[in-house]
């Protein structure tokens, strides 16, 4: 018996990159914004250190999202200009 994968992310059709498609995928989007939301607003500022350990956040949370929509998504997209013959339903919006 195949199990049929659930896709949170859907590939665009015009442009590059996924969309949420499933509660599941809003709420990694939602995550990502919210942890960008709290990082900008550290409990100390500490100068240049501040600047540098946001920067740190906001390069993890754009690798976790990525991670994210990878695993939990079609294939990695690629540039695409609207529909194509090889479109898969299933897969791209």
């Amino acid at each position: 018996m195949e199990h049929e994968r659930k896709l949170w992310f859907k590939r665009r059709r015009y442009g590059f990159g996924w969309t949420p498609v499933t509660w599941q995928g809003w709420a990694a989007v939602g995550a990502f914004v919210a942890v960008l939301i709290a990082g900008a607003f550290p409990a100390e500022r500490a100068g240049g250190a501040a600047e540098a350990s946001y920067l740190l956040v906001v390069v993890v949370a754009i690798a976790a999202l990525v991670v994210i929509s990878t695993r939990k998504g079609p294939t990695p997209p690629r540039w695409r200009w609207g529909p194509s013959e090889d479109d898969d339903p299933a897969e791209d919006l």
